[in-house]
């Protein structure tokens, strides 16, 4: 199981921006780049939220928004013929880059856990790679994707915000992630 499965109806609730998007003439390379913005605004707030947890409250919407991003790039494309081999490897490229700019940033807010950051983002970016080699199609199998790596970062943004200490239950959550991660990418090797 994974959040991806609900993309369909995520699609369709994003339909009325899809075509607003259109109609004003931005293109899906646009809407990559602004997703990837939205991520570099992740990672941002996570290092701003050192000094100002209040922030950590911005990362789900901004996660959202990241989302929703990624979601109509590709609707774009495929709606306005205009999907080209280029724009798909630069929504892949900026899909891992977005990742790394996004998520990395928690090591900076959690110092004694980079290394389970580390292990997460790494896994993440794994699992994106095999989600794409070896040809169509795409293989998106759990337990830990993309939409689902950015729920829990969300969650745990909002457990933080709400004042939740930096203690034990986080490396047991990063250690969990990591391993859910590692699954993923065995679940999508498995699939080619």
């Amino acid at each position: 199981m994974s959040i991806y499965a609900l993309k369909p109806r995520f699609q369709q609730v994003l339909s009325p921006a899809r075509r607003r998007l259109i109609r004003r003439g931005v293109s899906a390379n646009q809407i990559t780049g602004a997703g990837l913005a939205a991520s570099a605004l992740v990672g941002v707030t996570f290092v701003a939220a050192i000094d100002r947890p209040a922030l950590l409250w911005a990362i789900p919407v901004l996660l959202l928004t990241r989302m929703a991003l990624n979601a109509l790039d590709g609707q774009v494309a495929r709606e306005t013929g205009t999907a080209t081999a280029g724009g798909r490897m630069f929504n892949e490229m900026a899909d891992v880059i977005g990742d790394v700019v996004a998520y990395l940033p928690v090591a900076f807010l959690l110092p004694s856990h980079t290394m389970w950051v580390a292990a997460v983002v790494c896994g993440g970016l794994l699992a994106e790679f095999a989600s794409v080699i070896g040809g169509e199609p795409r293989r998106n199998q759990g337990p830990l994707g993309k939409s689902d790596r950015a729920f829990a970062f969300g969650a745990l943004a909002v457990v933080l915000a709400l004042g939740a200490e930096a203690t034990g239950w986080i490396t047991g959550l990063l250690a969990m992630l990591a391993v859910a991660t590692a699954l993923t990418v065995l679940n999508r090797v498995r699939h080619v």
